[in-house]
């Protein structure tokens, strides 16, 4: 094993994954490869709770507790049907890089901190299960280690889930950590 993938997002669960993968690397000689997708997908109180939005700029935090006070606007009946569970309130790209790029620092120092080789992938955008594939895939990664949040089963019988989706198109072999 030469390499491992971990998706981060600066959830608990990502940090789980991130000390098995940490593990595995150590007792494997292999690199860790940090990748972070987008999280289009969250609403901005969600940003700010995470860990790492402690690194954020103080513009960038002022801005999206402004855009969580804000009343969310109006959504179509198209967009209500396309995320049911959305708030409305969309995070500017410039913002959700910031989280972006502090969350993978986060998580290459621990990396680091632990006297392993960390690579940063470039940022993912769009559906998060296609980027995790396509990023795993590019680099030729020998194991996936991620995060999963726990789907109750009638939701991942349902839906599914972005861990369940990567295990299902990737070849190599993917860790889900609870």
């Amino acid at each position: 094993m030469k390499s491992i993938l971990v998706p981060v997002d600066g959830s608990p669960y990502a940090g789980r994954a991130l000390d098995i993968a940490c593990d595995l690397a150590r007792a494997n000689g292999a690199e860790v490869r940090l990748l972070h997708i987008l999280l289009r997908d969250r609403d901005p109180g969600e940003l700010l709770r995470l860990p790492a939005a402690a690194r954020l700029a103080t513009s960038v935090a002022a801005e999206l507790e402004r855009q969580n006070e804000a009343p969310p606007p109006p959504l179509s009946v198209d967009e209500i049907m396309s995320a049911p569970d959305s708030s409305g309130k969309r995070v500017a790209d410039d913002h959700l890089t910031a989280v972006a790029e502090a969350v993978l620092k986060d998580a290459e120092e621990q990396v680091v901190a632990r006297g392993l080789t960390c690579t940063i992938m470039p940022l993912g955008n769009g559906q998060p299960a296609t980027g995790i594939v396509m990023a795993a895939r590019d680099a030729k990664v020998d194991a996936i280690v991620m995060g999963c949040r726990g789907l109750s089963a009638i939701e991942a019988f349902t839906v599914g889930s972005t861990s369940q989706e990567v295990c299902r198109q990737e070849p190599c072999p993917c860790i889900m950590v609870h």
